[in-house]
């Protein structure tokens, strides 16, 4: 993302008020705008919003040879992958323990997987993540990995599921 001091503010050594200078910093987007306002309806359909936002270009990816979700793209691995990207953005918003947690989790399930799917893919996320699925588990620390990295700098676009779901793993 790029960053130029606000008028008024003195700039750090990493930036500059320039008009030749642009400094790329990290930045927490999209997830800093999020509110920190808990239990709140308009809170629970933003946070969703926005997780299922920035995955449906990796969906549009998975999907792109089939009229739907391929069969590899609802295995354990990606039900983890899902799973880990929501929770890393649910524990960085300290919501990771809410019941408003939950509820956001069957929605990004139900948006990703569909409703006929979703609630039932995401019970099966949590009762597998408390079994200590190893797909399951591969899959989360990739989600949280993909997310970690972009919050670090936002050129890092998350794309580890498409990339499994295609046979690309490790080359993304």
């Amino acid at each position: 993302m790029l960053w130029r001091s606000p008028s008024g503010i003195r700039p750090s050594d990493d930036t500059s008020d320039d008009e030749d200078t642009v400094t790329i910093e990290a930045a927490e987007e999209p997830f800093a705008r999020i509110p920190d306002l808990l239990h709140e309806d308009d809170d629970i359909v933003n946070i969703s919003s926005i997780i299922i936002a920035t995955l449906a270009a990796q969906k549009a990816f998975v999907s792109v040879d089939s009229d739907g979700l391929p069969e590899k793209a609802r295995d354990n691995f990606s039900i983890g992958y899902i799973g880990g990207y929501l929770d890393t953005v649910l524990r960085r918003r300290r919501m990771a323990t809410t019941r408003t947690a939950h509820t956001i989790g069957e929605i990004v399930f139900a948006g990703i997987f569909g409703s006929a799917d979703g609630f039932e893919f995401y019970e099966k996320y949590l009762s597998l993540q408390h079994a200590a699925d190893a797909d399951v588990l591969v899959g989360m620390s990739t989600g949280e990995s993909d997310i970690e990295l972009w919050l670090k700098n936002n050129l890092n676009v998350p794309c580890s599921w498409s990339a499994y779901v295609h046979d690309c793993l490790g080359t993304a």
